[in-house]
């Protein structure tokens, strides 16, 4: 099949759940495994971290999402209130998709890493977007509600 296009699929491996954002926009995007992915975007400079990553160039990953969906938001929220996700396993994964944008073999792993720090901000108030900034393996991350 010929390859059309790419998902940049992020899991956030929670004790109690994954949390799985997409980049991009749009609805919920299922993978090979029926897992679902909540659409975010991912900002330019975590766009160029995670090419970073991939080239072998970095050992820590920035990244930031923007236009996160408000039940994933809440989510992190929630759980980033009651326990602590310093540790949690954070995966890049990129998805080749075929003609007809469904998923053509398994996610390729471009980064796996643990989260140190997650911020939580509630930027709605701001009039901001929301945004997700997870930087793991000796990083931190922001995730705005």
């Amino acid at each position: 099949m010929a390859i059309k296009s790419l998902r940049i699929l992020c899991d956030v491996v929670l004790p109690e759940e994954t949390i799985r954002v997409w980049d991009g926009s749009g609805g919920t995007f299922v993978d090979g495994d029926g897992n679902f992915y909540r659409p975010a975007q991912f900002t330019e400079d975590a766009l160029q971290s995670i090419e970073a990553a991939i080239n072998g160039e970095a050992f820590t990953l920035s990244l930031s999402l923007i236009s996160v969906s408000q039940s994933a938001a809440d989510d992190i929220w929630d759980y980033d209130e009651t326990a602590s996700v310093q540790g949690s396993p954070f995966v890049v994964k990129l998805q080749i998709l075929d003609e007809y944008e469904q998923p053509d073999g398994e996610p390729i792993v471009v980064f796996t890493g643990e989260i140190d720090n997650l911020d939580v901000v509630d930027a709605s108030e701001l009039g901001l977007p929301c945004s997700i900034h997870p930087r793991p393996m000796t990083s931190s991350a922001s995730v705005c509600r």
